[in-house]
C-alpha cells in the first residue's frame, strides 16, 4: 500500500539512509554509510543522503562535504530539517517564501 512508513524511498542517483539515533555520527560512521550507498550503484557510484535524529561530528561533516553527501538532522517534535553540512545546506528551501518581503519601516 501506498504511503507505508516501512517502504524506503528508491532511487536510481541517491541512497538515502535514516538514522534514529540522537547522537552524532563520526567520520568512520558516515564513511561507511558513504561506501554502502557508492556500491548500491547500478553503472555509476549512488550519493548519500543521510537524515537522522542527531548531528555530525565537525570530521563527519567535512569527509560528507568531500564525499558530495547531504547530511540533514530530522527535529521530530517540530518536522523541521536542519542541514548538517554546506552541500545540504546548498539544497535546502528557503526558510520564508520567495518573493515575499517585510516592509521595513520609513
Amino acid at each position: 500500500m501506498a504511503g507505508e512508513a516501512d517502504i524506503p524511498i528508491e532511487s536510481e542517483v541517491f541512497h538515502i539512509e535514516w538514522r534514529s539515533t540522537g547522537k552524532d555520527l563520526s567520520a568512520p560512521e558516515l564513511q561507511r554509510l558513504n561506501g554502502m550507498a557508492a556500491a548500491g550503484g547500478e553503472e555509476l557510484p549512488k550519493r548519500l543522503i543521510l537524515i537522522t535524529g542527531g548531528g555530525l561530528t565537525r570530521p563527519a561533516a567535512e569527509f560528507a562535504d568531500k564525499a558530495k553527501a547531504y547530511a540533514f538532522h530530522l527535529d521530530r517534535t517540530t518536522g523541521r530539517l536542519t542541514a548538517l553540512n554546506s552541500r545540504a545546506r546548498e539544497a535546502l528551501l528557503p526558510a520564508e517564501a520567495p518573493g515575499i518581503r517585510k516592509l521595513e519601516p520609513w
